[in-house]
């Protein structure tokens, strides 16, 4: 399952031996790697583990948690008192017996409405369940969201390196890794929210995508996973696929080159390709990073909205991050069909048809805290970062930006530059005259109107620094049929409408802050 949950940790080791892991407060362990069943009980601490890959969560069946109940005897490390934790031992792996399987995750699995069913230990998957890769396409909870995903942790001590597990290497000795139909990885959870009602979700995770026939990733390349570290695997469809852990391990803390023979101390080595990526991150005044996102272009990418996750690299964004782009009309800037849908935070458009237009860049901290202060740019060809200070791909087109009223400014990459406004202009090739001007308009809310398959009905899904919101819906006569007043923005809204009816409506939501969000519904 995606990262998320209270308070979990990857074990890479087989219990019941002398390898001091970890140390926890809590007294039963949940295994989260059967795709059948979401997870697995143990009742002893004592048990020997059977998958040396396997997540493994802490916590309670049925809500019957005792952390009160620690050994008197336990000693702990200080200055934590000795009787008040259970400690955890184990071995490391080294090697595996076998490849893992991927396949049927989630299969035969109903997440019930909007994710409302509950799994054997009574919990809502909508409180834990996220999948980015698939909100761009259906939206949540459609026939795929959550489905084909796998998550692990390294049983190694040492690393992993994902970065070529998506192609056959044939002109070296590779990894032995072809996942053909892989879509995504996430590799960091990033920050972890848990609400009163139990609810966690994590913002500012770490997401790498894999274009389909290319082997370039884009986004947040450096699939290198650290000991005991966890990760996800989303795949395409359900085709069944094989991944070697053995042919992965890696004591560098440099991913391997494409190039490069499989070996465990392999040094990093350059390698071409078509893929060109720009990472804009936001630091606060002291240079900690408070938020990033990707825009990708490629001569095989597409540019604008994409309805089938087969061919697209695009990653949606959480709404409590503070970065991100829109997606693009197809002459540049919003394209509004799509931006009470989704954002992004991996937007990839077609490096030949798009080039010179704009994508936009929207801040929702900039004007509100105001902490985010600069944006540095990361640009890499072929998930390589280039020479510090260059700003030339190997196309001899760069990435540009353009502050609203200003003019555009080529980009170099780890170039760090002010932030003026809440909204900028990113492109892929120097903009002409003719394009400057397109498509300028209001930044728009993260305040968003989605349908739910689940429920057959349209859900809003709130902007996290609204409070309250008004909403009317009308229909296509301008009759008000829908009308709420003070609606709390905790939690989605849904819009009920008789779904006999086939007809047009128009929503508008007005928030507490004056802010307005107008979009239509088709039923």
């Amino acid at each position: 399952m995606p990262f998320s949950g209270k308070a979990i940790s990857s074990l890479s080791t087989e219990f019941g031996k002398t390898f001091v892991t970890q140390r926890f407060t809590q007294n039963e362990i949940l295994k989260y790697n059967n795709p059948l069943v979401v997870s697995d009980h143990y009742t002893s601490l004592a048990t020997t583990t059977t998958d040396p890959t396997g997540y493994y969560m802490l916590g309670s069946k049925n809500g019957n948690l005792n952390t009160a109940i620690a050994p008197a005897s336990m000693t702990a490390i200080a200055p934590t008192p000795s009787g008040s934790v259970y400690t955890l031992n184990g071995v490391p792996y080294a090697p595996l017996a076998s490849a893992v399987t991927l396949q049927n995750a989630g299969n035969g699995i109903n997440y019930g409405t909007g994710g409302n069913a509950t799994n054997q230990y009574l919990e809502k998957y909508n409180t834990y369940l996220q999948d980015s890769f698939e909100t761009t396409d259906a939206g949540a909870w459609s026939t795929n969201y959550g489905k084909n995903i796998y998550q692990f942790g390294n049983p190694f001590l040492t690393n992993l390196d994902l970065s070529r597990i998506g192609y056959i290497e044939t002109a070296v000795t590779g990894d032995g890794n072809n996942i053909t139909n892989i879509r995504g990885i996430r590799y960091d959870p990033g920050t972890i929210t848990t609400l009163s009602n139990g609810s966690t979700y994590s913002t500012g995770a770490k997401v790498i995508t894999y274009p389909a026939g290319n082997i370039a990733p884009t986004g947040d390349i450096g699939m290198l996973i650290k000991p005991m570290q966890t990760f996800v695997i989303k795949l395409r469809s359900n085709a069944s696929q094989t991944l070697n852990f053995n042919t992965l391990r890696r004591f560098n803390y440099t991913l391997r080159g494409d190039g490069t023979s499989y070996s465990v101390t392999a040094a990093k080595n350059g390698a071409p390709s078509t893929v060109k990526q720009l990472g804009v991150i936001a630091l606060d005044a002291n240079g900690k990073e408070l938020g990033r996102t990707y825009y990708v272009v490629s001569g095989s990418f597409t540019t604008g909205h994409q309805s089938n996750g087969d061919t697209s690299v695009q990653a949606g964004n959480s709404s409590g991050n503070i970065l991100g782009t829109f997606e693009e009309a197809l002459n540049g800037g919003y394209d509004y069909n799509y931006t009470s849908a989704y954002w992004l935070y991996i937007n990839e458009a077609n490096e030949v048809d798009f080039l010179g237009k704009n994508v936009k860049l929207a801040n929702y901290d900039y004007g509100v805290n105001n902490a985010a202060v600069s944006y540095k740019f990361e640009i890499r060809e072929n998930a390589e970062l280039i020479q510090d200070g260059a700003n030339t791909l190997s196309s001899g087109i760069g990435f540009y930006y353009k502050a609203p009223n200003g003019t555009p400014q080529q980009i170099a990459h780890n170039s760090v530059v002010p932030i003026s406004a809440n909204e900028y202009d990113l492109y892929y090739g120097a903009p002409s005259l003719g394009t400057l001007g397109t498509q300028e308009g209001v930044k728009p809310s993260r305040t968003m109107v989605i349908y739910n398959p689940a429920i057959t009905d349209y859900i809003v899904r709130f902007d996290p620094n609204w409070k309250k919101a008004d909403i009317q819906v009308y229909d296509m006569s301008g009759k008000l049929i829908i009308s709420e007043k003070n609606v709390s923005t905790k939690t989605d809204f849904v819009i009920k409408l008789d779904g006999s009816v086939k007809n047009a409506y128009v929503v508008k939501i007005v928030a507490d802050n004056g802010e307005i969000v107008n979009t239509k519904i088709l039923k």
